[in-house]
């Protein structure tokens, strides 16, 4: 097993990523004017397609999903809140990250 840290920018609101299996997402926050999480990842394992949602503060939210973190953009003018969304659904295309 090797584990590394690796960068995954959000693009959207939407985002469908292939990781790792048992990534574990450490910390949420912006980077270069966007949305960005840091994981965990075991570089030797297979990969497996995870979804997530950015949520405005007062945007209502589907069912079910898991928090993970909230980022400030613009100085905190918006404020995001990043869930995994844990119900599959047909209705998301694939998109992967490298």
């Amino acid at each position: 097993m090797t584990q590394m840290i690796w960068k995954y920018p959000l693009d959207g609101t939407q985002i469908d990523l292939q990781m790792p299996v048992g990534t574990r997402i450490l910390h949420v926050s912006e980077q270069h004017g966007g949305p960005t999480f840091w994981a965990l990842v075991d570089t030797d394992a297979s990969l497996e397609m995870r979804s997530f949602r950015l949520y405005a503060t007062g945007e209502p939210m589907a069912n079910p999903v898991q928090y993970v973190g909230t980022v400030l953009l613009s100085g905190g003018a918006y404020v995001f809140h990043l869930f995994e969304i844990t119900a599959p659904s047909s209705t998301r295309a694939p998109r992967v990250s490298t």
